[in-house]
C-alpha cells in the first residue's frame, strides 16, 4: 500500500489543474471520480500497490519530477515508484556544508545543529527517521573503490553510541581534510581504519583518550556525485533531473 502524503495530494491537484477536471483525470488514471476525491480529502488514506504501480505513478511521474525539482529522477523513483512505504522514514531537507566549513567546527564549544544552519551552503533531500538530526558535507574528491567520481555527499548524524563495524566521519588533529573511517570496537578496544586504504589510522582503549582525533560522527549514507557538483545552486531544471547521483550505503541506518 502507498500512503497518501501531502506531497502526493499536491501533485494530484497539479494534475487536476492541468487536465481541467477531476473527472478527466479519473478517466486517464482508470479509477472512479469519487476515488480521487477520497484520496484528496483523506477518506482513503492508502492506494493499493497494483493501482499505484500500474496506473497512478507512471502517469504522474512528470508531475513528480517538476514538483521535486531539486531531486534527480533516480531519487524520486527510489522514494515514490514503489507501492510500499518504508516504515518510519520521511523525506527531510538536510543542511549541506562544504569540507572547509565543517573542518572549522569545534567540539565541545559549538552546537552542530546551530553551526550547520549558519554555515550550510545549500540543502539536500534525505530520507531519514523523524526526530533525528541529519547533516551533510560535500567532499570534492573521488573515492577509488567506488569508481571515478567528481565528489561525494556524506550524510552523518550526532549519536552517542557507535556500533561495531560502522562508518564514521573523522576530523584528525592537524589534518586539513576529513576522513571516512571504519569504526571497529571490541569491549573497550577501539580501532579506526581508513575506508579507502584499509590501513589502521589509530587504536585506543576507551577511557585512555584518543590524542590524534578531534571528533567523529556516525555516517548513515554516502551519495556519489558522478557528473555534477551539488554545491551549484544555479542548476537548471534539466540539469537537476539528469544529475546522475549514485547511492552507495556504507552503513545501515542507525537504529
Amino acid at each position: 500500500m502507498r500512503a497518501i502524503d501531502e506531497n502526493i495530494k499536491k501533485i494530484l491537484w497539479n494534475a487536476i489543474k492541468k487536465q481541467g477536471s477531476v473527472l478527466h483525470l479519473s478517466r486517464l488514471l482508470g479509477v472512479s471520480h469519487s476515488t480521487i476525491l477520497f484520496w484528496l480529502n483523506g477518506k482513503i488514506k492508502n492506494i493499493s500497490t497494483d493501482i499505484w504501480c500500474e496506473k497512478v505513478y507512471p502517469f504522474l511521474e512528470e508531475e513528480f519530477i517538476q514538483y521535486f525539482s531539486e531531486m534527480s529522477v533516480g531519487e524520486i523513483r527510489q522514494k515514490y515508484c514503489k507501492g510500499i512505504n518504508e516504515n518510519g522514514l520521511k523525506l527531510l531537507s538536510v543542511p549541506l556544508m562544504n569540507e572547509q566549513e565543517l573542518l572549522r567546527f569545534e567540539l565541545p564549544f559549538e552546537n552542530m545543529e546551530r553551526y550547520a544552519s549558519q554555515n550550510s551552503c545549500s540543502r539536500v533531500p534525505y530520507e531519514g527517521k523523524s526526530g533525528y538530526k541529519y547533516y551533510a558535507v560535500f567532499l570534492a574528491r573521488s573515492m577509488e573503490p567506488l569508481g571515478d567520481s567528481q565528489g561525494m555527499i556524506v550524510f552523518f548524524m550526532e549519536h552517542d553510541y557507535l556500533q561495531d563495524d560502522c562508518s564514521v566521519l573523522v576530523k584528525l588533529c592537524g589534518k586539513q581534510r576529513l576522513t571516512l573511517c571504519r569504526y571497529l570496537r571490541k569491549d573497550a578496544w577501539v580501532c579506526l581504519q581508513d575506508i579507502q586504504t584499509g590501513q589502521e589510522i589509530n587504536s585506543w582503549f576507551l577511557g585512555e583518550g584518543r590524542p590524534i582525533l578531534e571528533w567523529l560522527f556516525p555516517v548513515v549514507n554516502v551519495r556519489i556525485c558522478c557528473r555534477e557538483n551539488p554545491l551549484g545552486s544555479n542548476l537548471n531544471e534539466k540539469s537537476r533531473k539528469n544529475a546522475g547521483f549514485y547511492l552507495t550505503n556504507l552503513d545501515s541506518r542507525v537504529n
